[in-house]
């Protein structure tokens, strides 16, 4: 039987668990990131968005991180 080398828990099971333990709205998350303007930047084919301090980046039209402006 092989070792477990490493125990994780993913962004996902985290994300499940803020949800269900906590009652954090995702959906409401969700669209507080989409505002309009940034839909308008994305469909307009920028490919990162900086506000108020957070860096959006996008690929492929989805906003896929968020990083403080500074973090590369």
């Amino acid at each position: 039987m092989a070792r477990i080398k490493r125990v994780a828990v993913s962004d996902h099971a985290v994300l499940r668990y803020l949800e269900r333990r906590y009652k954090t709205d995702v959906e409401a998350i969700r669209q507080e990131i989409l505002t309009p303007c940034r839909v308008a930047a994305i469909k307009a084919g920028a490919s990162q968005i900086t506000v108020a301090g957070l860096t959006f980046k996008i690929s492929d039209g989805v906003i896929t991180t968020i990083l403080k402006r500074n973090v590369r």
